[in-house]
């Protein structure tokens, strides 16, 4: 009843999204998806499907060091439909170092509903519309060894994203298609 039809990538049930499996939550469970090292202006951009009665929050945090300060958030889950985020993130230190955080933290004991991460892009510069000049993009469809394109779940989170695809969905976990146009 929360999966959408498709994955945003191929917008068929064949293509894959990370997603995180309800059945390991718990209230207040935090999961975190962390970026490579990255320096000078980049964007960051992703397709996000967020639906339930209580789906939590996903942030984006920009973190140099121990220290994370958050560019994006949305906790919406009114409409069963794929979202484009996209944020800027600029260097705060000499070094220019820092790195991304996609963090989704369960909020309610109650939890209904589904969280789907498709088409992670990160490019140099400013945001300026989706998609712009890729220099490192992430559909999930396999790419990279593990598939998370050089992005790795959170170590400190309770739980980890999951790869999975429309053709193993069920009426209550996981997007039912991938929807990149």
């Amino acid at each position: 009843e929360f999966a959408p039809p498709t994955d945003h990538t191929l917008a068929t049930p064949q293509g894959s999204y990370l997603t995180l499996s309800s059945s390991n939550y718990y209230s207040r469970s935090i999961v975190g998806l962390h970026s490579p090292d990255m320096n000078g202006t980049k964007c960051v951009e992703f397709w996000y499907y967020m639906y339930g009665s209580d789906v939590g929050t996903l942030t984006m945090y920009r973190r140099v060091g121990a220290s994370p300060t958050k560019v994006w958030t949305e906790t919406s889950s009114a409409q069963p439909v794929w979202r484009l985020a996209q944020t800027t993130l600029s260097p705060t230190t000499p070094t220019g170092k820092y790195f991304a955080r996609i963090q989704f933290q369960y909020t309610e004991p109650t939890y209904k509903g589904l969280v789907a991460l498709d088409d992670l892009i990160v490019h140099y510069g400013q945001c300026v519309s989706a998609g712009g000049n890729a220099s490192n993009y992430c559909s999930f469809d396999g790419d990279g060894e593990d598939g998370l394109c050089g992005f790795t779940n959170s170590p400190l989170a309770d739980f980890d994203w999951q790869l999975g695809n429309a053709s193993v969905s069920t009426a209550t976990t996981g997007p039912t298609l991938d929807v990149y146009f």
